[in-house]
């Protein structure tokens, strides 16, 4: 301030040290959704009556701003020239060094669609490819039993502006899934022998029910299983259920049913030996 000769007014001048106001450069990392600007040091150290309007100094991407401010006042002070400052905002850092990835991964047939599972940070969308063990790339995820080599590539999500991140330590490696066969164990089904007592209809070897300890024990076989049977008595083939007395030879044919693909299932403990139906 000075007070001029003429005049019992003390004026603002523009020097910014006689103020003790600055309008210096500003450095800001990006943030998602935070806007930033550059201020005045001491700005409380202003005259009531002048005050201060800034032009171009609210940004949120990343880039470098010519900030202005502007300075207005009554008719006590002389005009003070505009200052100006640059406002830098650098980009957001995503650094993948610390993403786990469990390069074999191993599931189980279930008729559903497998995928390979990466943990990345949220802005960060990975695409994979499924190659097959025959070298073809498969349209989707995989579904079947088999190994699978998956391409792993790390892409900032289509919903953020790839201009305002630096993706860091990109993993370069691919992995492997493995899908399993399905188990369908055979173990706890009956076919060895059945009794029935003569009246006059046909039966059926029922492979679904037991007698444990004297207790009928029914268990269904699974969903994708059908058991085809033969009897056979004296040496020869009948048609159809056995109607009469006698003891039957059984043989016991385990397919799956249509529709199922057989490198997806697991048949274990299927019947190698005939049942007995008395």
């Amino acid at each position: 301030r000075r007070r001029r000769p003429d005049e019992n007014v003390w004026t603002c001048l523009p020097q910014r040290g006689l103020f003790y106001i600055y309008f210096d450069d500003s450095v800001f990392g990006y943030e998602e959704g935070v806007e930033r600007m550059a201020t005045l040091t001491n700005e409380k150290k202003l005259p009531n009556n002048v005050k201060v309007r800034y032009e171009n100094n609210i940004h949120e991407d990343v880039g470098e701003y010519e900030a202005t401010a502007f300075f207005t006042g009554d008719s006590n002070h002389e005009d003070i020239e505009p200052m100006h400052a640059k406002l830098s905002i650098t980009k957001q850092d995503i650094d993948l060094k610390n993403v786990i990835i469990k390069k074999t991964q191993t599931t189980r047939y279930d008729g559903t669609d497998k995928d390979f599972e990466v943990e990345v940070p949220k802005l960060i969308k990975v695409s994979k490819t499924y190659i097959d063990e025959n070298g073809r790339e498969l349209n989707g995820k995989p579904r079947n039993a088999g190994a699978y080599t998956v391409k792993l590539s790390y892409d900032l999500d289509p919903a953020y502006n790839i201009d305002n991140f630096n993706i860091l330590n990109v993993p370069s490696k691919d992995g492997v899934l493995i899908i399993q066969k399905k188990i369908l164990d055979l173990s706890e089904y009956n076919f060895s022998r059945q009794t029935y007592t003569y009246d006059g209809k046909a039966h059926d070897f029922d492979v679904e029910t037991n007698i444990v300890d004297g207790e009928k024990i029914e268990n269904k076989l699974p969903e994708e299983i059908v058991v085809n049977k033969t009897y056979i008595v004296n040496g020869e083939e009948i048609f159809g259920k056995p109607l009469e007395v006698g003891t039957y030879i059984v043989n016991f044919d385990v397919q799956l049913k249509e529709g199922y693909l057989v490198e997806n299932f697991d048949i274990q403990n299927a019947p190698t030996t005939s049942g007995r139906l008395t």
